[in-house]
């Protein structure tokens, strides 16, 4: 099959791609980072038409635009996981430089007799930064519950940019073909990399947007907004689980319950706000008296509750003791 019919089924399907991804977008705001990629997968589209007229007309003007479109492509892509990642700064400055760099490279090399050659080589070499750039960015913003659509596009980025290295040194060596109309077995490979790769980061980022949202209606199904620990069902089913653990090691659970005397002469006097951060104050203090596997939950309204697996007999008995909080937010010893 000729070069630029693939091309052309190439830009096709990217652009199938492309809309079916705004349309998503558009109707479903939870669906962050789907108007980049669907940009990502626009200028790949217009990327593919116009290399399709490069391999016919030979044209370095439009080499320049297919290149830099190409470039774009990954630069938005990294974009879309910039927005994934939820970064304080969605601006990609590498990108734009190595844009920047790209075009003045090939104002210099349009006065040379292998143009086309050192072309390819810069946009090899070029691609591959972006890629590892992208994959770096993926590795930071790691989060629990994500390993495996990160791990999946990190594969996939790092991959792209072996090839393009690759594909840029046998380039350099070999050169271009003197006939870019006959079938050249690396620009073949070449075009459906692109494009394998292209959809599979495509799958990728969609495995990443539903894990985000999953992960989100987790936590507003299992914390409580305001202080961040867990709901009253939540600590339930944790300390159920603990039960079931605990009987069969035959392990001794304890549960402390208080609540905070006074609370709603706060809320009169000072106003529900200021009643908010009181139990963040007390949720903090709480936090910072407890192990790292004892669970914290929050009971009702001013209503709180610990619970964890006792490790020596002093645990045991500490724990019958009800504990309250007197009104300087100090535990006393009455009852609750």
């Amino acid at each position: 099959m000729e070069t630029h019919i693939i091309l052309l089924v190439a830009s096709i399907l990217l652009s199938s791609g492309c809309i079916g991804l705004l349309i998503v977008r558009l109707t479903n705001p939870f669906f962050i980072g789907l108007g980049w990629l669907g940009a990502t997968f626009a200028a790949a589209a217009l990327a593919a038409t116009v290399f399709s007229k490069v391999i016919e007309s030979a044209n370095l003007p439009l080499l320049l635009v297919a290149d830099t479109l190409i470039l774009l492509a990954f630069v938005f892509l990294h974009v879309c996981f910039l927005e994934l990642s939820e970064s304080e700064s969605q601006v990609p400055r590498l990108g734009i430089a190595l844009l920047i760099g790209q075009m003045l490279s090939f104002l210099f090399y349009r006065h040379l007799h292998d143009a086309r050659q050192m072309s390819a080589v810069t946009l090899g070499l070029l691609l591959a930064v972006q890629a590892c750039q992208s994959a770096v960015l993926l590795k930071k913003t790691k989060r629990e519950g994500m390993d495996a659509p990160v791990w999946f596009n990190i594969t996939l980025l790092l991959g792209f940019a072996i090839f393009n290295l690759f594909r840029s040194a046998v380039v350099l060596v070999r050169g271009t073909p003197t006939n870019s109309q006959l079938p050249n077995p690396l620009q073949v490979t070449a075009v459906v990399i692109f494009l394998s790769v292209g959809i599979g980061l495509g799958f990728g980022v969609f495995w990443m947007v539903g894990h985000q949202i999953r992960l989100k209606l987790e936590r507003l199904a299992s914390y409580d907004p305001l202080t961040g620990i867990y709901n009253r069902r939540s600590f339930i089913e944790r300390c159920e689980q603990e039960l079931l653990r605990t009987s069969r090691s035959s392990e001794v659970f304890s549960l402390i319950m208080f609540d905070l005397d006074h609370f709603k002469k706060i809320n009169d006097c000072y106003g529900h706000r200021m009643g908010d951060e009181v139990l963040c104050a007390v949720v903090e203090k709480l936090r910072n008296s407890v192990r790292n596997i004892d669970i914290v939950g929050r009971w009702g309204g001013e209503d709180f509750a610990e619970g964890g697996r006792c490790r020596s007999a002093y645990c045991c008995s500490t724990a019958a003791v009800p504990c309250r909080l007197d009104r300087d937010g100090q535990p006393s010893n009455s009852g609750s």
